[in-house]
């Protein structure tokens, strides 16, 4: 048979041929669909909740390295009392003289802000505008003027907790929990201190615009009310409530010696020949360094 015949041979027997049934892939039998929630769901929210996890553990990381590692000085507000100056300035002379880090101290005088209110002192209600001064950003510490440090001040500041809207040191005379607050600015809930909301609140010395579980507790050493308080030894700042030992009426308070040592360090100075002895702002007349202005 020549080549060509069976060529044609070989096409005519494909053609009577049956078909062969296409392959389709082989499929795994299939799990009956669950009455519960799908899979894809469940793993979805799962996928979800890990994610709010990550982000939330990454901002407290972050925070706390900002916090640690910030070159920022630490913010704080004193209640000013144009009636008691001495007051502030001891106060401040005793928190720079402590601390081990950069401090910014801040008066709110109440002329310079947008609040009118006033209480017993200037600054009963100015205190609340602490979140409002700081654009609502970071930590702050508001503290009343009628205080002394006795520790470093950025051990307190380390205590703050970022799941917290603010800290304050939960003592018996609750009236009193607001005269030392430790704010965390940028927490949703302090949104609503702003100029306006302060001027007409009926009650914010208990904090009472915060969920009792947004109010943080700090030590209380970190608060201690004299003259209210029981005697300790270890307070690492002190709040005479009653007057400073400035007054004939307090001089024998809790902790007046301290408050004394801090008061007499903010108002004194060296001699004048101590700091201008190698000047170039003095002369010599007569054998005495005196200041140039001095004629000879």
């Amino acid at each position: 048979m020549s080549k060509k015949k069976k060529q044609k041979k070989m096409v005519k027997s494909m053609k009577d041929a049956q078909p062969v049934a296409s392959l389709k892939p082989v499929q795994s039998p299939q799990p009956a669909p669950s009455q519960s929630t799908p899979v894809t769901s469940s793993l979805a929210s799962n996928t979800v909740n890990q994610k709010e996890f990550a982000q939330e553990l990454a901002d407290t990381l972050g925070n706390e390295l900002r916090r640690h590692q910030s070159n920022e000085p630490l913010r704080i507000f004193v209640g000013f009392d144009d009636r008691q100056p001495v007051s502030f300035t001891t106060l401040m002379t005793s928190i720079y003289r402590r601390s081990s880090k950069p401090v910014a101290i801040t008066p709110i005088v109440l002329p310079t802000i947008p609040l009118t209110r006033t209480g017993l002192t200037p600054f009963t209600w100015s205190r609340f505008m602490v979140p409002w001064l700081c654009d609502y950003k970071g930590w702050a510490l508001f503290m009343d003027i009628d205080m002394i440090l006795r520790d470093d001040i950025s051990k307190l500041f380390a205590l703050a907790d970022d799941k917290y809207a603010a800290m304050v040191s939960k003592n018996s005379m609750k009236f009193e929990w607001a005269s030392l607050i430790l704010f965390n600015c940028g927490h949703p809930s302090n949104k609503v201190l702003t100029p306006k909301n302060i001027e007409s609140a009926k009650s914010l010395h208990g904090m009472n615009w915060l969920k009792d579980e947004e109010v943080g507790a700090l030590p209380g050493e970190w608060n201690h009310l004299v003259g209210y308080d029981t005697p300790r030894e270890d307070a690492k700042l002190v709040h005479f409530t009653q007057g400073v030992p400035a007054y004939e009426e307090t001089k024998d308070s809790e902790y007046a010696k301290e408050w004394n040592t801090d008061a007499q360090a903010a108002m004194g100075t060296q001699p004048w020949a101590t700091l201008m002895g190698h000047s170039v702002h003095t002369k010599v007349v007569d054998g005495k360094l005196v200041p140039k202005y001095k004629k000879e």
